[in-house]
């Protein structure tokens, strides 16, 4: 079917819930597939445990108004290869071994250091990310197939250019059955963490140092197809964030947030591709960075200028999702 027609057809007939949430969840996986490698070590589970984020890109696929948009534009269709929807990823058998063959950072999912309650990241740390030490503390976690708590004394340590009252690193006193054992040092996040300011954020996360940004996403009319951007510099975001340093976290009702324009995948600390920061049509700039979200007003103007910036110096692709592993081709 020609891009034209398809447009049509959108136009009559908007995808529904578990179509986007499809699009979604291929989208997420491209940016963790994308980025996988860059010497990150995963804590590795015989059964493939996963950690769950609490707001996983919700708002991923959302729609731009017309304010934002200067021209037309026909978007290139890029052939990528089919992959297997989130939903099937994380359903788990809990059995009596999943204990046992889990990794300890998938196992102890909750440190309580310095009177705050820290949940585990599930990923090691690369070694020239861990600083000073901290201290010892206890991490806690429970078997899901016993209902068994389980306790075991930690070692905790500074990030590099993280405050600790965002996020730290952890050394397991005890062996598991990762092959990565000991050796490494693991995130725990604060997710309660709650910044004055955007620069705030910025400063106390470490995000000059510690972000990384996967694919850009952008839905530029209604009922029609998301437009995917790949190379999006990290400096232009980080350039965007520092801009609006004095914007203040503020507290804003779901209807007065509008709708997502442009959701830019973030992967923090190494984490993966499934965190994100989000512009939307009413001027605020949030991110899921550390599981809660966190809203800032930096206003329209800065929403424009950003979103025309991606569109005019970057090349945007309608994936169309292959059911065979193939290689990436664009159709012009």
């Amino acid at each position: 079917m020609k891009n034209s027609d398809m447009i049509a057809s959108w136009d009559k007939v908007l995808p529904g819930d578990d179509a986007n949430e499809r699009m979604l969840s291929a989208i997420l996986k491209a940016n963790r597939l994308t980025h996988n490698g860059k010497k990150k070590v995963s804590a590795v589970s015989k059964a493939k445990l996963k950690y769950i984020p609490v707001a996983v890109f919700i708002a991923i696929g959302v729609i731009v108004g017309p304010r934002l948009i200067k021209r037309e534009k026909t978007w290139p269709q890029k052939h990528v290869a089919q992959i297997a929807s989130s939903r099937d990823e994380v359903s788990v058998r809990i059995t009596k071994d999943t204990w046992a063959n889990t990794g300890n950072a998938g196992r102890y999912t909750t440190l309580r250091y310095s009177g705050v309650d820290y949940i585990t990241a599930a990923l090691a740390l690369k070694d020239e990310d861990k600083g000073s030490s901290l201290g010892n503390a206890v991490v806690t976690g429970q078997d899901q197939f016993s209902k068994e708590i389980h306790e075991m004394d930690v070692e905790v340590f500074e990030i590099q250019g993280v405050d600790s009252k965002c996020a730290v690193a952890v050394r397991f006193t005890e062996q598991d059955s990762s092959v990565n054992g000991m050796d490494h040092v693991y995130a725990y996040m604060n997710t309660d963490y709650s910044p004055g300011t955007l620069g705030e954020l910025i400063r106390d996360l470490g995000l000059e140092k510690q972000l990384e940004i996967g694919l850009v996403s952008y839905k530029y009319r209604q009922g029609e197809d998301m437009v995917v951007f790949e190379d999006v510099e990290v400096s232009k975001v980080l350039e965007l964030l520092k801009t609006n340093e004095s914007a203040a976290n503020v507290s804003v009702p779901d209807t007065d947030r509008g709708r997502t324009v442009i959701s830019i995948g973030a992967d923090y600390l190494g984490i993966g591709m499934n965190k994100g920061i989000f512009l939307t049509e009413e001027g605020y700039l949030w991110t899921n960075i550390l599981e809660t979200g966190k809203y800032f007003y930096i206003g329209k103007d800065e929403v424009d200028e950003f979103v025309n910036y991606v569109i005019d110096n970057y090349d945007g692709y309608i994936y169309i999702y292959d059911l065979t592993e193939t290689e990436n081709a664009v159709d012009e």
